[in-house]
C-alpha cells in the first residue's frame, strides 16, 4: 500500500498519490476511495498507476471530486472518471466551465499579476483550454454531505481563489482545500491568484471554524491549524 500521509481517529486515511503541479489526494476509509483532482496530462500514467494500486487491492473509487474547474486540477478529470466509473462533484458556480473545457477566471493577488492576468486574461484562457467532461453532482449546498460515498466528509464552498472552489472537510479532522491556500511556505498561505481575495479570507475563518487541525493544499506542503490561524490574523 502507498505510504498515507494521515490518518484520522475513524480510520480515514489520505494519501497523496501525486505532487509537483498539482497535489493529487486520494481518501480511503475501508474499501471506499475518493479522489481528489487530476493534475495535469504529463502526470496521467502515474496517477493511473496510484489508483491502480488501489482497485488491486480491492478498493472501489465512489467518487472524483475537483475542487475547481482551473486546468491543472482537471485536464485528466475524463480520463479518471471514463476509466474508474466514479461520481464526478464540482460546485455548480463552476459546472459551466467544466463542460465548455476552459478554466474560471484566473486573477492576480498583486499588483504585478493582476496588471498581467486582466491584460491577457482572453489568452490565459485559451491555453488553459482542456477537454470538457460532464460533471454528474453539480454541488449547490453550503455543505454538501459525502456519507453516501462511504466517506464520513463533507463539502465545504470556500470561494475566493474562484468563486465555485471547494474543500473537502474528512472526519472534521482534515480539510483538502485546493487553491484556497498555499503550501509553499509556512510563512505565507496566502496565493498568487485569486477572484475575490475578500472572499478567499472570509473562507479561511470558514475553515479555521471546522475542527480541522491539518490543511491540505493543491500546491506544496500541509499547514497546520495554529499556521491558518495565525495567517488569518495578519488579514482581519
Amino acid at each position: 500500500m502507498l505510504n498515507g500521509i494521515t490518518t484520522t481517529k475513524n480510520r480515514i486515511t489520505v494519501y497523496q498519490v501525486l505532487k509537483g503541479r498539482c497535489n493529487v489526494f486520494v481518501v480511503q476509509n475501508k474499501k471506499a476511495c475518493i479522489l481528489v483532482d487530476t493534475s495535469v496530462s504529463k502526470y496521467w500514467n502515474e496517477l493511473a498507476d496510484a489508483l491502480d494500486n488501489f482497485v488491486h487491492q480491492g478498493c472501489i473509487f465512489t467518487g472524483l471530486v475537483i475542487t475547481h474547474s482551473h486546468f491543472d486540477h482537471v485536464i485528466n478529470a475524463h480520463l479518471a472518471k471514463q476509466k474508474y466509473k466514479m461520481k464526478l462533484y464540482i460546485r455548480e458556480e463552476e459546472s459551466e466551465f467544466l463542460c465548455k473545457g476552459y478554466s474560471s477566471d484566473i486573477r492576480g493577488t498583486n499588483a504585478v499579476l493582476r496588471r498581467i492576468t486582466s491584460v491577457f486574461q482572453k489568452q490565459i484562457q485559451f491555453f488553459c483550454r482542456y477537454k470538457a467532461v460532464e460533471p454528474d453532482i453539480s454541488v449547490s449546498e453550503d455543505k454538501f454531505s459525502l456519507d453516501s460515498l462511504g466517506i464520513n466528509a463533507y463539502l465545504l464552498h470556500t470561494p475566493g481563489h474562484s468563486t465555485g472552489s471547494m474543500s473537502i472537510i474528512i472526519d472534521d479532522e482534515i480539510a483538502i482545500v485546493g487553491d484556497t491556500m498555499l503550501g509553499t511556505s509556512p510563512e505565507r498561505l496566502y496565493p498568487p491568484f485569486a477572484a475575490d481575495p475578500k472572499l478567499l479570507f472570509k473562507s479561511w475563518g470558514k475553515l479555521i471554524n471546522t475542527n480541522c487541525r491539518l490543511f491540505m493544499p493543491s500546491h506544496g506542503r500541509a499547514c497546520t491549524r495554529e499556521t491558518l490561524v495565525e495567517q488569518y490574523s495578519k488579514y482581519n
